[in-house]
């Protein structure tokens, strides 16, 4: 895993077997709109959710869940601030996740990651499972398996495939903003393809 600040992208190409990019996408309400466009436009192969531990499923979580679900965009929870937060808050937590992962509309169970083994499992059973990795950011723990478990997905779709579905893509050119009472931004321009 590298960092931007002590690498150029040339060399992280070079040196890497495999490139996995994030696209942090907005977690309040308010930009609900723009994590649709983020899902949307980007069709990124995995999405990974964030729960806080103290707060559990609630809100905004539920709804990146039900629109990922909605995507057919498979995805892993990271329950973040374990370091902060007592272990009956975080037990409280996993079980929200637990009920919210069987209910009729997601279908895929949580698959806890305690350790290397399981992470390794976790990518081939994300298909079918909804792997959870409960991390500090603070401390560290549990970093070491969600990065583990990151290095072993696999893309959705092959290099060829995906530039198939590129080219196959439609086309927008925005030619107009306009802002409408009631409404909010409308773009208007024309479809290319």
């Amino acid at each position: 895993m590298f960092n931007y600040e002590n690498h150029n992208i040339e060399s992280i190409l070079d040196s890497s077997s495999k490139i996995v990019t994030f696209i942090d996408l907005a977690g309040y309400q308010k930009y609900f709109k723009t994590t649709v466009f983020g899902l949307t436009g980007f069709n990124p192969d995995y999405a990974a959710l964030v729960v806080n531990s103290k707060k559990g499923p609630v809100g905004t979580f539920r709804e990146h869940l039900g629109l990922s679900v909605a995507l057919g965009i498979k995805s892993f929870v990271c329950i973040t601030k374990i370091d902060g937060t007592s272990p009956h808050l975080i037990r409280r937590c996993k079980q929200q996740l637990e009920i919210l992962a069987k209910s009729s509309a997601v279908r895929r169970p949580v698959f806890h990651v305690n350790n290397l083994a399981e992470a390794e499992k976790a990518a081939v059973l994300i298909n079918e499972r909804t792997p959870v990795f409960a991390v500090s950011s603070v401390t560290g723990e549990n970093l070491a398996l969600l990065q583990h478990f990151l290095s072993r997905l696999n893309p959705v779709l092959s290099q060829s495939e995906s530039a198939e579905a590129f080219k196959a893509a439609s086309r927008f050119s925005i030619d107009g903003v306009l802002e409408i009472n009631g409404t909010g931004i409308v773009l208007t321009g024309l479809v290319t393809r």
